[in-house]
C-alpha cells in the first residue's frame, strides 16, 4: 500500500485478504511503516476523521540472516515484523500467529508421539511384572528395567505385540495390523527425533492422530 492511498482502500484490502497488518511503502525497498486494525482503531479514537497517514506506525524490521531465536524474540515483542532480504527489498511480514502455526506444525507430532508412548506404557505396567519385563527384554546395555518407563518405543512394541502378551491384553484389534501401524509410528518417531527439518505431510500427521485416538480407546476401555 502506498502512502498516497486512502484509509478506506487500506481497510478494504486488509478486509478482503484477511490481513491484520499492511505495509506502507514507496517501492520495494522504502518501507515507511505499517497499518494495522489496532493502529486504525487508536487513530480513530483520537480523531474520527483520521486518514491513512494518521494510522501508520513505525516499522520493526529483521534481516533475513537474523538468527532464528533472536528473530522469534523480536516478533514476540513486536507482534509482527517486516523481513528485509539480502538485496534490501522487503519480502513480507512475520507475525506471532505465523510463529504459532509453525510451532504447531513442528511440535504437534512430538506431542502426539509422546502421548502415544505414555498411553502404551499404562497396560504394560498394569499387566506385566518387572520380572516379566526383564525376562522378555534382557537389555544388554547395562540398564536396570524398573517398569515401562525404562522401555524404548521399540521395546514397548516388542512387549505389546508378542502373541501371548497380546492375548493377555484382550484388545479388540488385530495384532498384525496393530503391529504394522506401531512400526510406522516408531519409524516416524525416529525420523522426527533426528530433527528432520521438514514438517510431516498432512497424511502422515493424520495417521498419527488416528493411531493416538485408537490407542486411547483401547487403553481406557480395558
Amino acid at each position: 500500500m502506498t502512502p498516497n492511498a486512502t484509509l478506506l482502500e487500506a481497510q478494504t484490502k486488509m478486509w478482503t485478504n484477511d490481513y491484520s497488518q499492511l505495509a506502507v511503502m514507496n517501492g520495494t525497498r522504502n518501507l515507511i511503516g505499517a497499518v494495522s486494525w489496532e493502529s486504525i482503531a487508536r487513530a480513530h479514537l483520537q480523531n474520527p476523521s483520521a486518514e491513512l497517514k494518521d494510522c501508520i506506525t513505525d516499522p520493526v524490521e529483521v534481516k533475513v540472516e537474523t538468527p532464528l531465536l533472536e528473530a522469534i524474540r523480536i516478533v514476540a515483542t513486536s507482534e509482527f515484523v517486516f523481513v528485509r532480504e539480502y538485496d534490501n527489498t522487503v519480502s513480507g511480514i512475520v507475525t506471532t500467529m505465523d510463529l504459532s502455526d509453525q510451532f504447531s506444525a513442528l511440535a504437534g507430532p512430538f506431542l502426539i508421539l509422546g502421548e502415544i508412548e505414555r498411553l502404551l506404557r499404562i497396560p504394560i505396567d498394569r499387566e506385566f511384572t518387572i520380572d516379566e519385563l526383564v525376562e522378555m527384554l534382557e537389555p544388554d546395555d547395562g540398564r536396570t528395567v524398573t517398569g515401562s518407563h525404562s522401555l524404548t518405543l521399540g521395546e514397548i512394541q516388542r512387549v505389546i505385540t508378542d502373541r501371548e502378551n497380546w492375548e493377555r491384553l484382550k484388545w479388540p484389534a488385530d495384532r498384525k495390523v496393530f503391529n504394522e501401524a506401531l512400526d510406522n509410528i516408531r519409524k516416524t518417531r525416529n525420523e522426527i527425533m533426528h530433527f528432520n527439518p521438514d514438517p510431516l505431510e498432512p497424511g502422515r500427521l493424520h495417521f498419527l492422530e488416528a493411531f493416538l485416538k485408537m490407542v486411547r480407546e483401547l487403553v481406557t476401555s480395558a
